[in-house]
Order: C-alpha cells, then sequence, then structure tokens
C-alpha cells in the first residue's frame, strides 16, 4: 500500500478539519505541523519520550505527526488521567499539556514522516484488567485505516464526524482513515449534530440512547451515509432503534491491539449478525477464543513499566466460532462457569432469551448449588412478564443444562432496591432456593 505523501498537502485546499464554522485545509494541516515540528526540535524534544495531554484535537493530531518526524515517542492521554497513574504503566520524559502555533518560529523546511517505528501508544480502557499501553508504528494505523475505507466502499473527500476522544483509538483512527481519503473531520458533540452536515459518524451504544427521542436528530441520521456502531455490546432496543428508524448502520468488533476494527457487518444487524473480516486483519479461532493477526497489529504494550511484544498476534477473551458466512460471537471467556462439569456461556443464553419478542434486556448469571456447582438463573425485563412463556420458549432453544433454572423480573428486582444483581447474596430477599 501507498502510504501519504505528507508533502503533497503542501498546496491542498480541500478542507481537513472543521470546528466550530472554522475550516483548517491540508495546506493548513501542513504548516501547522511545520511550525509544531520546528517547535520541538529547538525543545530538544525529539528521541524522546512525550506523554500528550492536549485538549484542542486539531493540534493534538499535529503534535503526534510533528513528533513523529523528530522520532520522538508519543504517549496519548486524556487530561485529566493523573501522571503518577501513567508513570506506573510506561514512563516518559517530557509533558506537553497546551501549544499555540501563532508565535511559532517555521525553521524546518520539509516534514518527513517514519512509518515503520515504533512511535506511538495507546491506552486501553482497563475494564478488564490493568490498563496497558498499546505501541503502534504509523504504518499500522494506516492499514487499519485503508481496511475500514476499502470494506465499506468509503470515497475521497467525504466528511466524518468526530464525537470520540483522539486519545482513544476509536477517534485517533478516524484522523488516518480520512488522511487517505483526503476528507475532512467535523469536530462536534454528539448531543450537537442536528444541524450538522457529515457523511459518516462512530459512536458507542451509550451515546445513541440520547438520540431515542430526538426527532430532529433521527431525521438526520436517516441521511447519512453510514453509522459504525462500536464499543460495548448494544441492548436491543438500541438495535431496535436503529432498524425502526431505517438508520444505515454497521456493528463492529475490534479493540485497541488491532488498531480500533476487526470485523464487522456491512450494513445492519442484531445479536444473531455474522460479522466479516476486515481487509488487512486475520480472525482465527485458538481454543474457542478469537486469535486476530494481520497488518493492523500493534508491536506490544507497556505494563507496569515492562514491555511484552505482541510478536504478530492478539489472542482475546472473546469467544467465537468461524462458520460458512461469517464470524459469530458468542461472549467473553471469563463470563463462563461450569455446571455439572459443563461450561456454561451466560452471554450466549442472554443472545437467545433476547430474541423473545417480549424481551427488553436479560441477565444470566451463575448461582451456587450443592450438587452442580453453579447453575444458571436469569434476570429478565418483558413487556409483561411471564416466567413460564419464557422457560417454554427457551426449551426449544437451549440444551437442558443451559436453560436457566429460574427466571426473575428484572424490573422488580430494581424496584427493591438492589444495587448489582451480581450481589447473590441479595438473592435470597426473593425466596430464591436451590
Amino acid at each position: 500500500m501507498n502510504f501519504i505523501d505528507f508533502e503533497s498537502f503542501k498546496d491542498n485546499q480541500n478542507i481537513f478539519y472543521i470546528n466550530n464554522g472554522t475550516n483548517y485545509t491540508y495546506q493548513n494541516l501542513y504548516e501547522s505541523v511545520l511550525l509544531i515540528s520546528s517547535h520541538f526540535k529547538s525543545l530538544k524534544l525529539d528521541n524522546k519520550k512525550i506523554l500528550l495531554k492536549i485538549t484542542d484535537p486539531y493540534l493534538y493530531f499535529c503534535s503526534i505527526l510533528a513528533l513523529n518526524s523528530i522520532d520522538s515517542f508519543v504517549i496519548l492521554s486524556h487530561i485529566d488521567r493523573p501522571n503518577n497513574e501513567i508513570e506506573q504503566i510506561i514512563d516518559f520524559n517530557y509533558e506537553i499539556s497546551e501549544i499555540n502555533i501563532d508565535d511559532k518560529i517555521k525553521t524546518l523546511k520539509k516534514i518527513t514522516l517514519n512509518f515503520e517505528r515504533d512511535f506511538i501508544s495507546v491506552f486501553t480502557s482497563g475494564s478488564s484488567s490493568t490498563p496497558k499501553a498499546i505501541v503502534f508504528k504509523m504504518s499500522v494505523l494506516l492499514y487499519s485505516a485503508q481496511g475500514t475505507n476499502e470494506f465499506y466502499n468509503i470515497p475521497k473527500y467525504n466528511t466524518w464526524a468526530l464525537t470520540l476522544p483522539i486519545h482513544h483509538i476509536g477517534g485517533l483512527i478516524i484522523f488516518f482513515r480520512q488522511l487517505l481519503n483526503t476528507g475532512s473531520i467535523l469536530n462536534t458533540s454528539y448531543k450537537n449534530i442536528e444541524d450538522l452536515k457529515f457523511d459518516y459518524i462512530s459512536l458507542v451504544p451509550a451515546q445513541i440512547k440520547y438520540f431515542f427521542d430526538k426527532t430532529e436528530v433521527i431525521k438526520k441520521l436517516k441521511n447519512i451515509k453510514l453509522l459504525l456502531l462500536g464499543g460495548q455490546k448494544p441492548s436491543k432496543d438500541t438495535i431496535n432503534f436503529l432498524n425502526e428508524n431505517k438508520i444505515p448502520y454497521s456493528l463492529t468488533y475490534g479493540l485497541t491491539e488491532c488498531a480500533s476494527q476487526a470485523c464487522a457487518t456491512k450494513l445492519g444487524g442484531d445479536f444473531n449478525s455474522k460479522l466479516s473480516t476486515l481487509p488487512y486483519r486475520k480472525v482465527e479461532i485458538l481454543n474457542g477464543k478469537i486469535m486476530i493477526s494481520g497488518k493492523c497489529i500493534g508491536s506490544g504494550y507497556y505494563q507496569n513499566n515492562n514491555y511484552f511484544p505482541f510478536e504478530g498476534r492478539v489472542i482475546t477473551n472473546d469467544i467465537a466460532k468461524i462458520e460458512s458466512d461469517g464470524i459469530k460471537l458468542l461472549g467473553r471467556a471469563d463470563k463462563v462457569f461450569q455446571s455439572g462439569g459443563e461450561n456454561i456461556n451466560p452471554e450466549y443464553i442472554e443472545s437467545i432469551i433476547i430474541q423473545n419478542k417480549n424481551v427488553i434486556e436479560a441477565i444470566v448469571i451463575p448461582y451456587p448449588h450443592d450438587k452442580f456447582g453453579n447453575i444458571p438463573i436469569a434476570f429478565i425485563k418483558m413487556n409483561h412478564f411471564d416466567e413460564k412463556e419464557i422457560l417454554n420458549f427457551l426449551n426449544t432453544k437451549l440444551e437442558k443444562i443451559t436453560i436457566p433454572k429460574r427466571v426473575y423480573d428484572l424490573s422488580k428486582i430494581k424496584k427493591i432496591g438492589i444495587k448489582s444483581i451480581y450481589d447473590l447474596k441479595e438473592i435470597t430477599y426473593l425466596g430464591f432456593t436451590n
């Protein structure tokens, strides 16, 4: 693949970045990076580990490119993340929290980007373990971006609404997708998109819920080219909202370690949709778990100030199976439990329960049992709660051992003030017995 020729942006008048009505062209981008590179060079920041905590996404990205061009290593972070926490994961030499290009003097004559050296780290969420700082070459980020552009046939000169933070991989990768397509980035809050013009947008399920009663936003989203929905697993009401309002969307699966997306649906989908692998990635199953390799894998990661290489592949904690028509996600390996010696996957059971048209939400957990060790029980929110209906429904869908032994009304549990249904001691108030 031919990577970007940054020098070609020197006289390019296409719009690169839009913020509050102000447009920055690709020529502006080139000049900004040249100024910032010159400034960083004067501070002798070349070949250093630099922590970036800049609030302005445009200057943040310019600084990333500038630091690459002077052979520095960039650590991306949210401004509120404590430095002492970061230093427990990865050390750094210098912090940049603000920058003003108006008073900078241009001393460098051109920008040369290095595509094949480790130059940047992006933190994982840390939702399932201690946060990691994933290390990337620029070529890896560009292969990820190009794979997305090819998978969805994204044309040149499009506009992508930026509602995700640039210090996360989901926000950062949008900049590289647009660089490859000479496209525009529209910086906005997801709460303020109804009067804006854009073609593509990346969102997470929590943001979608905000639109449920926003008529004008719904009209806007119906007329865009595509909404990429990633992050956590979307709820049934989120999927129903998108489908009922005929909003074009794609369900995506990925992780920071593989520079955003690994596989996705082309258009639409639900809990039973099969996913297709994006270009420049390879998805396989190893011992039941998803293994990702290809040109989009990071070099390795820092954790507790130690570096661990990936060696070209990442084995996830997600369970899946590959079928003739695509990849079927089955849940998280760390949520699987044993009942009578058999592996029980609660997320798979939830995906079957949610197929019932009267079910709004379903959660399955293990409950201690004298004979079997654990048994599955379910908490379900329905239009009209009916345990018998659910059990009859599941009798035709699941093996006997995986059918929840009791089903509880989730809305009723929430009413009596249980803070978390995972607090098994509280379930005794419902009169449950083995």
